[in-house]
């Protein structure tokens, strides 16, 4: 597959980075929030926050992932509006 063309990401490529780095935020703001563990009260609010990023995340990863697998809308809504901002 290629990946790139004079220097920039094809959309082909970039749809499943933009869905790794989602869920690589959803581990780095749990292990975030597992250093508040020294206070109990802070630690029960930031893992409550981390916990609800990370459904939100892979909630959307999935739904995005399963649409682009079935339909290809996120290539080809990416495509049609790159030909827009030529024109």
């Amino acid at each position: 597959m290629e990946t790139s063309t004079r220097g920039f990401l094809l959309s082909r490529a970039a749809i499943p980075m933009v869905m790794g780095a989602n869920i690589g935020t959803s581990v780095t703001n749990t292990i975030v929030s597992i250093t508040q563990i020294g206070d109990r009260e802070e630690f029960r609010r930031a893992f409550a926050c981390a916990v609800v990023h990370d459904f939100f995340n892979w909630l959307s990863v999935c739904v995005f992932f399963t649409l682009e697998a079935t339909t290809g809308y996120l290539f080809v809504s990416a495509v049609t509006k790159r030909q827009e901002n030529v024109l």
